[in-house]
């Protein structure tokens, strides 16, 4: 549709009128530029928009407001047309998060962790690698990841003033990672680490952007790193018993520290039962990992440390999924 206005020279212009869906995305767009971090703002503007164009399509919604009441029918669209749970899931987040409807509320899919399959494995037929994790040329990147874990847009801002020591322990700064968070990573072999941040100055980069440009599968060495670190605590816990204390008394600081309510500026309520006793996989979980022979009971604590301190995302089923890799 079209409409005409006079400008002030006295001649007419016509100039196309926004049609209703690219009215709700402009309003939906106003409200997700409020997301500091780029890549999950990106990420979520798509997610709407397909939700838009699915309330528009399907029911012919005249507004914002009237997108509301399709979340539901919308996730239960998505079962039926052979989404995976993880993407299902995934897609309902933004949504909700759009129209700021709790996520809880809407009746999804139960998701099974053994049937996520993103980099579940070093040469997954799915993300199957263009390249070798082994050649001499990815060497140091290689070794580097399977020793941090760190994700791949954050290993390639790295400088040489990220490397401290900080509450007994070394760690790698990680600035607006993940969300926008900054956070600390435990380092688990300091003499391996160390020689990468030695004669760089602190805001040269410790690995040159040419390494990125690879299809490597860095997402599965970040979940062997997961898995090194998780032996690494239990192995010590064994050896030293008074370790266990010093490990949950680090969590609980970092977790102060680094998870905090984004209205209120305070720590998030410290989940107690989850360092207390033992995680042990039902369903088709247990079957995965004795399938391919993995234990299927892990210690809580030592999973929230890895949660914390190495992948910082601070959800143990998060945590559990890098457990599973292969």
């Amino acid at each position: 549709m079209k409409h005409f206005y006079h400008t002030c020279f006295g001649v007419i212009v016509m100039k196309k009128k926004k049609s209703k869906t690219r009215v709700i995305r402009d309003e939906c767009n106003e409200i997700l530029n409020q997301i500091p971090h780029n890549l999950t703002k990106s990420q979520y503007k798509n997610i709407v928009r397909r939700y838009v164009e699915y309330c528009r399509r399907e029911f012919d919604v005249q507004n914002f407001e009237d997108c509301k009441g399709y979340i539901q029918t919308y996730c239960d669209y998505l079962q039926n047309q052979g989404y995976t749970t993880s993407t299902i899931h995934t897609y309902i987040s933004g949504v909700c998060k759009c129209w700021d409807v709790p996520l809880k509320l809407i009746e999804k899919p139960i998701r099974h962790i053994s049937e996520y399959t993103k980099g579940r494995s070093k040469y997954h037929d799915k993300y199957r690698t263009a390249t070798d994790l082994a050649a001499e040329r990815w060497k140091d990147l290689v070794q580097f990841q399977m020793l941090t874990g760190i994700r791949r847009a954050e290993l390639s801002r790295l400088t040489g003033k990220d490397l401290v020591f900080k509450d007994g322990i070394w760690n790698i700064f990680v600035r607006n990672g993940k969300g926008g968070k900054d956070s600390y990573i435990y380092v688990s072999d300091i003499d391996k680490v160390k020689p990468y941040f030695e004669g760089k100055g602190p805001n040269e980069k410790i690995f040159d952007e040419a390494l990125f440009k690879n299809d490597l599968n860095l997402h599965w060495l970040r979940a062997k790193n997961a898995q090194l670190v998780y032996k690494l605590f239990e192995d010590r816990i064994k050896k030293y018993p008074t370790y266990r204390d010093e490990l949950e008394k680090l969590v609980r600081k970092r977790w102060a520290e680094g998870n905090k309510d984004k209205k209120t500026g305070k720590p998030k309520p410290f989940p107690e039962d989850s360092i207390n006793g033992k995680y042990v996989l039902r369903g088709l979980n247990r079957k995965f990992a004795i399938k391919n022979k993995l234990p299927f009971v892990y210690d809580k604590l030592i999973l929230k440390a890895v949660s914390v301190l190495c992948l910082s995302h601070y959800r143990t089923d998060i945590t559990i999924l890098y457990m599973l890799y292969i």
